[in-house]
């Protein structure tokens, strides 16, 4: 067969594979994948900030705020806590910020203890406990002027 007539049969084969759009290819394979954790949001409206306290008053100062938590749908929360307290009831005190003075200011938050709660998602209502802080008169009418403050953690436990 004489050169000519090899490329001219190449270039027909060329021509009929092209026109045809056969094309040549390589593939593999791309994993995805997601894990949605089991968990809880806990909030609060804000912080238990009594302000100043009233000298004058005979009766015990009151702050309220709302802890709301909410839940990865199926989380069933086992416990609602303050400072690891589930009773309804957490008893601390608050110190001095004032330089050289020892001053402590008892204080109570109580709550209602919730109700069982299962997590439906985080864009649902969630379950809201409302926190009272409450300061006797008789445990702050005898302290040194100045700012006290505490800490207190609140958990969910699931």
């Amino acid at each position: 067969m004489s050169k000519f007539a090899v490329r001219g049969i190449v270039a027909a084969v060329l021509a009929v594979v092209t026109s045809a759009g056969i094309t040549a290819q390589d593939t593999a394979t791309l994993s995805v994948s997601a894990r949605i954790q089991g968990g809880c949001t806990l909030v609060t409206s804000g912080a238990m900030a009594f302000g100043d306290l009233n000298m004058a008053s005979t009766g015990p100062e009151s702050k309220v705020v709302n802890a709301t938590y909410r839940c990865a749908s199926g989380v069933i929360v086992n416990s609602f806590t303050v400072g690891g307290d589930g009773d309804g009831s957490y008893t601390d005190a608050m110190t001095s910020t004032t330089t050289g003075v020892t001053d402590t200011i008892p204080y109570t938050i109580t709550w209602s203890v919730p109700a069982s709660y299962t997590g439906t998602g985080f864009t649902a209502a969630g379950q809201t406990v409302a926190l009272t802080g409450t300061i006797q008169n008789a445990d702050y009418i005898t302290k040194a002027p100045g700012s006290y403050s505490d800490s207190v953690v609140l958990a969910v436990n699931y």
